[in-house]
């Protein structure tokens, strides 16, 4: 599995940060090429969960359906796309420091066969073009969302399309 590796603060408790950042509803705000979530899976984030996200490539667009495959709130959340070719995983770890929240990013992408392992680079080139500054994004919208009035907090459920 080839990968890269991020970190960022966020002015945030753990909690918060772990709410914002697993609300599917919240993907688009800080990954702007995601244009569609839908929920295949009722209920809150759990491990096994999935959702459906199209993103925007170029001029096209592609799906993947995404599963959970670690979630300890407010500690340890991770996605893995597999598409059958490749699987990539983005695994998210939140700890808290100096009131803020420390979030770290790996992120990694493997080929299913053999024969598709000098793609590898490639997949990670595209991964990075696209999310290298995620989490600075997360950021972003996290702190301008938390100054924004309140709004009544209900259920969250994966069952939406945006």
């Amino acid at each position: 599995m080839a990968g890269f590796a991020r970190s960022q603060r966020i002015g945030g408790r753990p909690e918060d940060v772990f709410t914002f950042l697993t609300s599917p509803e919240n993907i688009p705000s800080y990954m702007p090429d995601v244009v569609r979530v839908e929920g295949t899976s009722p209920g809150p984030p759990r491990v096994g969960a999935s959702y459906r996200e199209t993103r925007r490539l170029g001029k096209r667009t592609a799906s993947a359906t995404i599963t959970v495959s670690a979630c300890d709130p407010p500690r340890h959340y991770a996605v893995t796309a597999d598409d059958g070719c490749f699987r990539a995983t983005y695994d998210f770890r939140l700890r808290p420091e100096e009131g803020r929240t420390v979030v770290d990013l790996a992120a990694e992408v493997g080929a299913a066969w053999v024969f598709l392992r000098p793609l590898v680079p490639m997949m990670l080139r595209m991964m990075r073009r696209a999310d290298a500054d995620l989490l600075d994004r997360l950021k972003r919208a996290f702190e301008a969302r938390a100054l924004a009035p309140s709004v009544p907090r209900r259920e969250r459920e994966m069952s939406f399309v945006l």
